[in-house]
């Protein structure tokens, strides 16, 4: 049966090709193209950031129409990774590039970006495009002056940087001043750092050469205070931030003169999200705004608990069009590296502050999706087990990258892949938000799921509660051995709605889940 595919038209999270893992997010406007920078996780790898920097741009007025732009920056490149990999080393800490991001001076555009948990610092490249390629000038650094007279530079394969902020220590030795998540802003002739692991600072470089550490006259250092409380500090010393510390990932911006300070935080009810503190000074103090989106909406109107497993999220502030958005990242897979970009419109109040934004399926869609399309299974929002919990490598379902013929040519690996819900264990819950059926009922209407069924079973689609929503289909599915199209009557219904799937298996699991149609 031929059914238009939605995501053809109209934006869903993840926003990017399924088959893409771009997390920490960065998001900027160049032009009439809005650019996501980030790391570059690889599916299946058991790590974060495996793969080289790239980027993908979509126009302003056409937020469905994303374009891979390849390769801007290879972790090769940085002479600190080509050493450690020419020595033999390996791994995430050492050889992989973390979070980036990125500021445009007159024409030039500087990525700044750290290697794992090495001594290595913040490196910088240049380029005349946003798409690259970039090339490799330095490392952020102390003025000249600042160095020991027994200091050799060159001992990792970087000419400076690794003295900075710790002396050549690691982050174990000097986490409150550790080189990590570097973001940067320009602002009235002025160049901003911030940075950190667990503590938050800013630093003051010299545009002169973008990567020059200035003393701040007032206080005679470097680097500033803690702008942020650490998830390690006491409870009671977070409580003006809602006892939301932060972990990592800050990300600055400038709005209405007053500098938004956006990082990754934790807090109780595991709730994982990027929150927000505000100043009027790019060195602060900051005070705490809020959540702006938490991952399986933990602590998002009441609720107590994840909805879908959580883990680190990092991320920016863009406006398009009038509108703030939050581009923050998910979980998919049971291992490390699978991370990918997703997004939710804010609302911003008359004073400034941001409402704690939903997690959703809908990506830049400000509204409802129109339900009577075809749609992909990856863009659940909610996985849960038959006792409500989220966690991965548990009897919740969870999203996984395979080989399909009808997937999309993977840009690196040159297979064709695709993105499917599995371990649809028994009286599992897998959940989409939000989807409108219109202001008519529509008679003689169906739901199509496809699925690669390892076993007999059935599956309950319920609206706006998994548990006490209304039950508006009930598919009969039969064990098949390739993916397969299972039909069931569909309840005249109208108006926007959550839609819940309940899996009922007979054996462990029902199997993989592709597709969903309404028609």
């Amino acid at each position: 049966m031929e059914v238009n595919y939605g995501p053809d038209r109209f934006s869903i999270n993840p926003f990017l090709p399924c088959n893409e893992y771009i997390p920490d997010g960065e998001p900027y406007v160049f032009g009439d193209r809005v650019y996501v920078y980030g790391s570059h996780d690889l599916f299946g790898s058991g790590a974060f950031c495996g793969g080289d920097y790239v980027t993908w741009s979509a126009p302003v007025d056409n937020l469905t129409d994303w374009r891979y732009e390849g390769v801007i920056y290879k972790k090769m490149q940085d002479p600190y990774v080509n050493k450690m990999v020419n020595s033999g080393k390996k791994g995430m800490m050492k050889t992989h590039m973390f979070a980036p991001d990125i500021v445009e001076i007159e024409g030039k555009y500087y990525l700044y970006y750290g290697i794992g948990l090495s001594k290595s610092g913040f490196g910088v490249a240049v380029s005349d495009s946003p798409v690259g390629p970039f090339e490799y000038i330095g490392r952020v650094r102390y003025p000249e002056s600042e160095k020991p007279k027994n200091w050799k530079d060159g001992r990792d394969g970087i000419e400076d940087g690794d003295f900075v902020f710790g002396k050549g220590k690691g982050p174990l030795l000097n986490m409150a001043n550790y080189l990590y998540d570097p973001s940067v802003i320009y602002d009235n002739g002025r160049l901003y750092l911030y940075f950190g692991l667990c503590f938050c600072h800013v630093v003051e470089l010299d545009p002169n050469d973008m990567r020059t550490v200035i003393k701040n006259e007032q206080t005679g250092r470097y680097s500033s205070e803690s702008l942020i409380p650490s998830m390690f500090t006491q409870r009671s010393k977070r409580k003006d931030f809602d006892r939301m510390g932060m972990l990592n990932g800050p990300s600055i911006r400038k709005i209405n003169d007053v500098f938004y300070l956006v990082y990754y935080g934790t807090g109780p009810n595991k709730c994982n999200a990027m929150c927000y503190a505000t100043s009027k000074s790019p060195f602060g103090p900051f005070e705490y705004g809020g959540i702006l989106v938490s991952l399986g909406n933990a602590r998002y109107k009441g609720q107590n608990a994840p909805t879908e497993y959580v883990g680190n999220t990092h991320g920016g502030l863009v406006n398009l069009h009038g509108t703030w958005y939050i581009i923050y990242h998910r979980h998919t897979g049971n291992q490390m590296g699978g991370r990918q970009a997703m997004v939710a419109a804010l609302t911003m109040r008359p004073d400034g502050s941001f409402e704690h934004a939903e997690h959703h399926s809908m990506g830049f869609s400000k509204s409802a999706l129109p339900a009577y399309h075809q749609w992909p299974a990856f863009m659940a929002c909610y996985l849960t087990d038959a006792q409500g919990k989220a966690k991965a490598k548990t009897n919740s379902p969870y999203i996984v990258q395979r080989e399909l013929a009808f997937g999309f040519v993977d840009d690196h690996s040159g297979k064709k892949v695709f993105q499917v819900v599995t371990n649809t264990t028994s009286e599992s819950v897998v959940g989409y938000k939000y989807f409108d059926f219109g202001h008519e009922a529509h008679e003689n209407t169906k739901v199509i799921l496809s699925i690669f069924a390892e076993s007999n079973g059935y599956v309950d689609i319920f609206i706006d509660s998994p548990l006490s929503g209304e039950l508006i289909a009930q598919v009969q599915v039969y064990r098949s051995s390739e993916y397969t199209d299972f039909l069931s009557p569909l309840k005249a219904i109208t108006g926007v709605h959550a839609v819940y799937f309940v899996f009922h298996p007979e054996g462990k699991t029902l199997g993989d889940f592709s597709h969903f149609a309404f028609v």
